[in-house]
This record gives structure tokens, C-alpha cells and sequence, in this order.
């Protein structure tokens, strides 16, 4: 649908046109605003979609990952209160970006989520279903959101449990690794 802009030549013309009797000014006064306030919006949705883009193609090409799976990563974290940069991380360390990926533990798919842990956080899932991209971000982030939440927001207490140690050796170089990767990209 194509919309008229608003310009000063088209404001112009409302007011030489109220002037010449042909209308109430202060109604296409109130039309113009509501249509500057509309576009306003439209505006704002834009920038915000511009800035996502250029997010995804730059983690895109930092990670050499197709843009559908930076795309994914990027609006699964947002879903689940992860900062994207910490998901991207997280994903790399523990797959590799390969969602197919299983560990001698059993982990699965992209964020090496446990099947019993999946489970937890969404009864019925399948083992077959960790290896859906969409799904195993949707879980693993979320119980990375969970625990989190638990150590008040400590991201490295977070990424410890999440990678299942308790003071163990090597344990704190996991969390290293991950939040080293964040900070290599802010």
C-alpha cells in the first residue's frame, strides 16, 4: 500500500486549503500528527530491525555460522532473557555450532543440553527432538536462564553449574572459556 509523505509541501497545502475554507485545520492539524506519530513508530520498529540485522551478520561472520542459525540464536536468547553474546558463546564452547553434536556425558545438540534436564524443562520432549535447533536453544538457554536466576545472576556460578561442576579441577577454565568469548566480541 502506498502512503503520501508528509512533507512540508503537503503541510503547506492542508493549510492553504483550511485557509481557503475547504476544511477544519484543526482536524488535519490532528491527522497530520496522528500520521507523523504513526510513522514515528514505524521509524523506531525499523531502527530496531536494523540493528538486529546488522548484529546478525556480524555475528554471522565472526563465527562463520549461517545467518539462519545466528538468526535463531540471536531471537531464542532474546526469548529467553539470555544476552545474545552469552548464547553465542555458550554454543560455540559446548557444540561448536553442531547440532548434531553429542557428548561422551550425553549431552545433545546445539547448547549440550541433558535429555533428562530437557525434560524437566519440557515434559514429553523427545531425544530426537534435542536435535532440533529451535528446541534445544529453547532449552538450553532456558535452564541456563534457570540457573542464573539461582546464583542471582552470577554468570560464572551460572555457567559452572550449567556445566554441571562443583569446584572441580578445570571446572573454572570452562567459564573462562565462555566469557572469554563474550568479551572478545563486545
Amino acid at each position: 500500500m502506498l502512503r503520501p509523505r508528509l512533507t512540508a509541501v503537503s503541510f503547506l497545502a492542508v493549510l492553504v486549503a483550511c485557509a481557503a475554507g475547504e476544511g477544519s485545520w484543526e482536524a488535519e492539524v490532528n491527522g497530520l500528527r496522528a500520521e507523523v506519530g504513526r510513522l514515528t513508530g514505524e521509524l523506531g520498529l525499523a531502527n530496531i530491525e536494523l540493528h538486529r540485522l546488522r548484529k546478525l551478520v556480524r555475528y554471522s561472520g565472526h563465527y562463520r555460522i549461517p545467518a539462519d542459525l545466528a538468526s535463531l540464536i540471536w531471537d531464542v536468547s532474546l526469548a529467553q532473557g539470555i544476552d545474545p553474546a552469552l548464547a553465542y558463546a555458550l554454543v560455540q564452547v559446548e557444540s561448536g555450532f553442531d547440532s548434531f553434536a553429542v557428548s561422551r556425558a550425553g549431552a545433545v545438540g546445539l547448547t549440550q543440553v541433558m535429555p533428562r534436564t530437557a525434560a524437566l524443562l519440557e515434559p514429553g520432549v523427545t531425544y530426537s527432538e534435542l536435535f532440533d535447533s529451535a528446541t534445544n536453544l529453547r532449552l538450553g538457554l532456558r535452564h541456563l536462564r534457570n540457573l542464573l536466576e539461582k546464583t542471582g545472576g552470577d554468570t560464572t556460578a551460572g555457567l559452572l553449574k550449567y556445566n554441571g561442576c562443583v569446584r572441580a579441577p578445570g571446572c573454572q577454565s570452562y567459564a573462562d572459556m565462555v566469557l572469554g568469548r563474550v568479551s572478545a566480541r563486545e
